[in-house]
């Protein structure tokens, strides 16, 4: 703030005003004293988007200083202020800044009344407040998603569990992978997670021979929030079947093939996630038997493909198990 004082001449030499009028210089306050018939006596630290149009001598005004518009506001909270004698406030925004003004009558201790109206500059409080609210909004809402995605899992895994243990299993081993989606969201303070992340993150509690087992290709693109969340279940439950019901990953050969691509479409860019588990010819028979038994998994059919707004394609071949998801990319700011 550039440093600025005004001083109503006044007969009988310099005093105590003068002395006022000194120390206000040296502060970053911006003070303004007016008289009981709100003549100014005083103008200090005028803020900077008003000082360009003043002059150095001459009579103030809240007019020609503050303009037209602030003048007419300001003469209704001085009505205020000589009816109640409540202190009254006043928010501006000039030029992207937000200011208050606080208006409050003083007695001087020998029956004279003055006026004094501080000017602060809240702009940075009214951002961090804005701030404030954006995020407990989004707080809200991503809260409120993530308990329909919970209790979607919940019902889903109660359909298809044919016991209690059974359902608690399911349930706290879906709950751990959207954990492990969940800490790489907010590692990137609610931006999303790339998608070679997510991989390593759903699948870093396999051994290193399994691991291996599985071959990531493709781009890595950075996935929104709810993409991450629900790619990641979907991972989890195709490595789920491939362990309880299909390919046992030990007794492997040919890797599960595990692949994002950034595509382009006739209504935008999208992304095609693809898992191709292949056979082996020796333990076909007990593939296709346990895959039959839970194929048409709803969690990768339906909860995955209409939460992230696409398509999926879930199917048992003759030489493989394939799982294609496609969806629109939606665009980060």
């Amino acid at each position: 703030m550039t440093r600025a004082l005004w001083l109503q001449p006044a007969p009988g030499g310099t005093g105590r005003n003068s002395l006022l009028a000194l120390a206000l210089s040296g502060s970053a306050s911006c003070i303004l004293m007016q008289d009981e018939a709100w003549n100014y006596l005083l103008v200090a630290n005028l803020p900077e988007c008003w000082q360009r149009d003043q002059t150095e001598d001459g009579v103030r005004t809240d007019d020609s200083l503050f303009g037209a518009e602030i003048a007419e506001k300001l003469a209704d909270l001085k009505r205020n202020l000589e009816a109640s004698g409540v202190e009254r406030s006043l928010e501006v925004e000039v030029d992207e800044q937000v200011f208050r003004f606080t208006l409050t009558r003083i007695a001087d201790g020998e029956g004279g009344l003055f006026y004094q109206t501080r000017i602060e500059d809240i702009t940075d409080a009214r951002n961090s407040e804005q701030m404030l609210h954006s995020l407990q909004r989004e707080g809200s809402h991503r809260s409120k998603n993530m308990l329909a995605v919970i209790q979607s899992i919940a019902s889903q895994t109660a359909r298809h569990s044919a016991s209690l243990q059974e359902f608690l299993k399911k349930f706290r081993d879906r709950l751990h992978c959207l954990s492990q989606s969940q800490d790489l969201i907010t590692g990137s303070r609610w931006r999303g997670a790339h998608f070679f992340d997510l991989v390593y993150q759903q699948t870093k509690h396999l051994s290193p021979e399994n691991r291996r087992l599985l071959e990531i290709e493709g781009d890595n693109v950075f996935l929104t929030p709810n993409a991450s969340m629900h790619l990641g279940l979907a991972m989890h439950e195709l490595m789920v079947n491939a362990a309880n019901h299909g390919t046992v990953f030990e007794s492997r050969d040919a890797p599960i093939s595990v692949t994002c691509t950034r595509i382009h479409e006739s209504d935008g860019e999208a992304i095609r996630f693809e898992w191709r588990e292949p056979f082996e010819a020796e333990w076909k028979r007990l593939t296709t038997s346990g895959y039959q038994k839970h194929f048409g998994s709803t969690v990768l059919e339906h909860v995955v493909p209409a939460s992230v707004g696409g398509d999926a394609d879930y199917r048992l071949t003759d030489t493989e198990i394939t799982y294609i998801l496609t969806f629109p990319l939606e665009q980060h700011s």
